[in-house]
């Protein structure tokens, strides 16, 4: 039930590269930037601070895991990969990189926890299919970028999603996207 609501969560993030469809790169960094060191800092002082832990605790205990309550928060790391895909590359490759990880690993988390059965390292192979399957629906509205570019940022997103254990996920997935998928233009 807690995993459903923070891929919930998750999903609605989908809201910020939306917002730099409408509004662009350049209006909606500053303000991303602003929120990403908010929310790094209070994940910082509620380990330093007992009354700061106790309030974090108080509103977000119920949708955040165990060792989010000691170290950076699942949001912390998203919104620094979504900082960090911004800043170093093209706007249109971090829109895609940012909707693979709010889309697709939401897709991936919530079939996984329904139907997955099927163990692949400490995710569910159902799971990863719909990571698969969401990311290649998602690829299909970046005509821009070469289809051979598409479908192999997909793939390697999934596969970094899959091993994707001792470091969050929310920061390999953009960034890995992103830089498969430019490097793959560069040498296209």
């Amino acid at each position: 039930q807690k995993e459903i609501l923070r891929k919930l969560i998750h999903f609605g993030s989908g809201i910020i590269p939306i917002l730099i469809i409408f509004f662009g790169k350049e209006t909606v960094l500053p303000i991303l930037v602003i929120f990403t060191i908010l929310f790094i800092s209070v994940d910082f002082l509620k380990s330093k601070i007992n009354w700061m832990f106790k309030l974090y605790k108080y509103f977000f205990q119920s949708i955040s895991r165990k060792n989010e309550l000691y170290k950076l928060t699942g949001a912390s790391w998203f919104l620094l990969g979504d900082v960090i895909v911004l800043i170093f590359f093209p706007e249109n490759i971090a829109i895609f990189s940012m909707l693979l990880l709010s889309v697709s690993d939401t897709f991936a988390a919530i079939s996984g926890k329904i139907f997955g059965k099927t163990k692949i390292f400490l995710k569910s192979l159902e799971g990863t299919f719909a990571f698969l399957l969401s990311g290649l629906i998602i690829s299909m509205f970046f005509q821009d970028l070469p289809l051979s570019i598409r479908l192999f940022t997909v793939l390697t997103a999934t596969i970094v999603e899959i091993y994707s254990t001792k470091i969050n996920d929310n920061l390999t997935i953009p960034i890995a996207s992103a830089f498969v998928c430019t490097l793959g233009i560069k040498i296209i």
